[in-house]
């Protein structure tokens, strides 16, 4: 029969191994144990992995100083755990670097500190005016594939959070009213929010030229797709151009960058957000609580105040607290920022709210079902949607 074992607690590197036999010997049989002529030699190389990305970045700036603070990395990017996470091996972890830029798209990251040891959570230096956004990396000591992604980027002036996307164009801006979950409590990792983003090259194709995703891991580990934000953050979406257009992607065919629309993956379905077009800086922005999956897509657009069902959430609110359809989003197109108002209507035309809040992205109202403080009946109700001297109805249905 074959036999196996673990040899655990190694770092990266060239291993060689032999393997002999030893007789039972004494004192189970008589006599002194044996061992046997070792095995030829078996190579082995283990590789290292990259660190996952220091969290729970806080940042402070007083007196001319700014002190930066993160949880301890103590797994690997995919998110497996180091052999000991309390004491990473130099594979795993050997230090971390803290790095300050003038600008978060396309900056030049200068390192502002020697290494620092992986006992070192914290780091307190001169404040730059002209280059005020500061990020942390965790390194191992492989030469070839040492450097983790950049953590959360944090300002130093405005102390807003932002995460960047692989493409280095596009990102997710979190001001600092809305920080708190992505900081967490010193020294509770498990308090603390991190946001991933990666890019989707395999969505691209007919009315998709982008497709971008910004996950959230609670603790650091735990992927946690109801997560978003108190308030509205901001997502810039880069777009390539060729010419005036938006360059096609392998499938699809060139699209005016006013042509286009911003999509959010709701978990259900696709959902259009709309967003504003910039050709300065070539990316469709809006605001948004939202995390998740986003595309650029080629629709057509109207030059005025518009809604259509793409922008509702659902048609059926269910508000038993479960987070599963307790509201309806209300998403418009609104190019001119008008004044839009909202309201709900019963079947007999009874106005049941005169004035619908703000929803969780930009250009958005909401409903929760309730009215005057109190839960309204189950049934069939009314919306109506106003703006640029137009108005837009529809029905929704309350479940209870």
């Amino acid at each position: 029969s074959s036999t196996s074992t673990v040899i655990g607690g190694l770092e990266y590197g060239a291993y060689a191994f032999r393997i002999s036999v030893v007789d039972k010997g004494a004192p189970t049989n008589a006599g002194t144990a044996f061992e046997s002529a070792v095995s030829a030699t078996v190579l082995a190389s283990l590789t290292s992995r990259v660190a996952q990305a220091p969290y729970g970045i806080d940042v402070s700036a007083a007196g001319g100083l700014v002190t930066l603070r993160w949880q301890p990395v103590t797994r690997y990017e995919d998110l497996a755990s180091f052999l000991n996470p309390n004491a990473p091996n130099a594979g795993e972890l050997s230090a971390y670097r803290v790095y300050r830029a003038s600008t978060v798209v396309l900056g030049t990251w200068t390192e502002v500190a020697p290494k620092l040891s992986t006992g070192t959570l914290t780091w307190t230096g001169v404040a730059v005016a002209t280059a005020p956004y500061y990020m942390v990396r965790a390194e191992n000591n492989d030469s070839a594939n040492s450097l983790s992604r950049p953590s959360l980027i944090r300002a130093a002036d405005t102390l807003d959070g932002i995460v960047v996307a692989p493409d280095n164009l596009s990102y997710f801006q979190i001001p600092a009213a809305r920080i708190a979950p992505l900081v967490g409590v010193a020294g509770d990792p498990a308090s603390v929010y991190t946001i991933v983003s990666s890019s989707h090259p395999e969505d691209l194709g007919g009315r998709v030229y982008k497709s971008l995703e910004f996950r959230a891991y609670r603790g650091g580990l735990t992927p946690d797709p109801d997560f978003s934000l108190s308030g509205l953050g901001t997502l810039h979406i880069h777009y390539e151009i060729s010419g005036t257009s938006l360059a096609a992607s392998s499938f699809g065919t060139a699209a005016s960058p006013q042509s286009a629309s911003v999509y959010w993956w709701n978990g259900t379905r696709w959902l259009q957000l709309f967003g504003k077009v910039s050709t300065l800086t070539q990316d469709m922005f809006l605001e948004t609580q939202y995390f998740g999956r986003y595309q650029i897509r080629s629709v057509e657009r109207v030059t005025s105040f518009n809604f259509n069902l793409a922008g509702l959430s659902n048609r059926f609110v269910t508000p038993n607290g479960d987070g599963k359809n307790d509201t309806v989003v209300f998403t418009f197109d609104n190019p001119h920022d008008a004044s839009v108002h909202g309201r709900i209507l019963d079947l007999r035309g009874r106005v049941v709210v005169s004035e619908l809040r703000a929803g969780p992205v930009q250009n958005s109202l909401q409903w929760d079902g309730m009215a005057g403080g109190r839960a309204v009946p189950g049934g069939m109700y009314i919306y109506q949607l106003e703006g640029e001297g137009q108005s837009f109805t529809g029905t929704l249905v309350i479940l209870k």
